[in-house]
């Protein structure tokens, strides 16, 4: 229908004691774009096919024990080597894993264990490893980064378009995650490395201690991704779900089923043999955390246990846990006498060991 016979004035908006200073600032208009032009616009490109975009910031998370650097480590591997994740395609890229929170263990067993069982053990893929934490809240340390990345361009000849951030918590600089100040930081991070890529940044996060549905932190960064993972599984437990939380230019509500698989490494000096787990695509389970050996946790069960696997291979004191424990919600923990018979619950379930005066989480 055409216009009406009212004669648009962009002067009209205004009072006239409150009128832009146009000769200042100017007063063009914004570019517009017709259908035809919407038409064209490209059309949103995956790394993993319906599954990892190609560009933006995107979360995997889950309780501890979950999985989700099996399943980060296994999105890397696939991507770096163009190989197909659960029938799906992928396009080849550079990939930097930045493994802040277990480099060694990211480093010497996960990744060489997935290129065991995927006999390419023998190929030099364009994947790189940073096996230490990197603040990626201190724009110093994002600039360090930013040249480790061209670096990595320079030597494998390959665009960096994919960068893993493991954990959150050992990338934030020891600030609290629940700042809205300090997330705001982070994600600018994020969104430069993402910017100078042009590509997509992969930040491996837990989930929250009240509601393991949704990311540990201060709710922006919840709103500030462009694609949401939630991996769920248990300690001790081979099977793991991968639901696909959130897409924006893509269909959510995926599930993949996967099952860890036992690989050898080797022997070490003393003769014992060295094994780690890769991930196996299988049928999806009924939900881990329901059905799991680890089930019957109470909720001060698992929070004890999460705070000792986020410690990783520094372990915990007792004084150190009843510290952490005791800034969560009284709910949680409460007293000294809740945390004392959760520890044993623990102890006596082989999800725990103690060395030595620490507190440490069995692997798996």
């Amino acid at each position: 229908m055409p216009r009406d016979q009212h004669k648009f004035e962009p002067e009209d908006a205004w009072e006239p004691d409150n009128r832009p200073d146009t000769e200042k600032y100017g007063a063009e208009p914004f570019p517009m774009l017709d259908l035809s032009a919407m038409l064209r616009l490209p059309k949103p490109r995956f790394r993993i096919a319906g599954v990892l975009p190609e560009k933006g910031l995107g979360i995997v998370f889950g309780r501890s024990g979950a999985k989700k650097s099996f399943a980060a480590v296994d999105w890397s591997c696939h991507v770096a080597h163009a190989m197909d994740w659960h029938g799906h395609k992928t396009r080849q890229c550079g990939v930097l894993y930045i493994a802040g929170e277990d480099g060694y263990g990211i480093g010497a067993q996960r990744i060489p264990g997935w290129h065991i069982e995927h006999r390419k053990i023998d190929t030099t893929p364009p994947l790189r490893l940073i096996d230490l934490g990197v603040n990626i809240t201190d724009k110093s340390e994002v600039a360090r980064l930013l040249a480790s990345i061209k670096k990595a361009i320079e030597e494998t000849g390959f665009d960096i378009g994919l960068v893993v951030i493991d954990t959150l918590a050992r990338s934030f600089g020891g600030r609290d995650e629940n700042s809205g100040e300090a997330m705001a930081l982070f994600l600018d991070g994020c969104r430069n490395i993402q910017r100078a890529i042009d590509g997509m940044v992969l930040v491996v996060h837990h989930s929250g201690w009240n509601d393991a549905s949704r990311t540990r932190g201060h709710s922006s960064l919840w709103a500030n991704t462009d694609a949401r993972y939630q991996c769920d599984s248990e300690p001790k437990c081979p099977e793991v779900a991968l639901n696909i939380l959130h897409l924006k230019n893509g269909q959510s509500g995926a599930v993949f089923g996967m099952r860890t698989h036992t690989v050898e490494l080797g022997t070490n000096d003393d003769g014992q043999m060295i094994t780690t787990l890769v991930l196996k695509a299988s049928e999806v389970p009924p939900s881990p955390s329901k059905t799991g050996p680890n089930r019957d946790l109470t909720p001060a069960q698992r929070t004890i246990l999460d705070l000792i696997r986020n410690a990783g291979g520094t372990g915990l004191a007792y004084n150190r846990l009843w510290l952490q424990a005791s800034t969560l919600p009284e709910d949680r923990i409460g007293s000294k006498d809740t945390l004392g018979r959760a520890l044993k619950l623990l102890l006596d379930k082989d999800l725990v060991v103690q060395n030595e005066g620490l507190y440490f989480a069995t692997p798996g």
